[in-house]
């Protein structure tokens, strides 16, 4: 993910991830959350990466997130 991260930043790229991780999600400088196909939320990083990791954990609570999928995923 810092490599991704390192050639948007050096080549302004931009890249489309699609993922169910939210640990991978918290790289990305916005995420979009799609539910049955239609868009529902969005959200944008601030300076913390930390921080956007847990406001991606609260939107997918929110969301109706598995609880036990969520419970197992730790910031590293």
């Amino acid at each position: 993910m810092e490599i991704i991260e390192k050639i948007n930043q050096i080549d302004h790229t931009t890249t489309l991830l699609v993922t169910h991780d939210p640990l991978a999600a918290s790289y990305c400088h916005r995420v979009i959350f799609i539910r049955d196909g239609k868009l529902t939320n969005e959200i944008h990083r601030g300076e913390n990466r930390q921080t956007f990791f847990q406001e991606i954990i609260d939107m997918l609570s929110y969301l109706g997130g598995d609880s036990h999928e969520l419970s197992t995923v730790r910031f590293s």
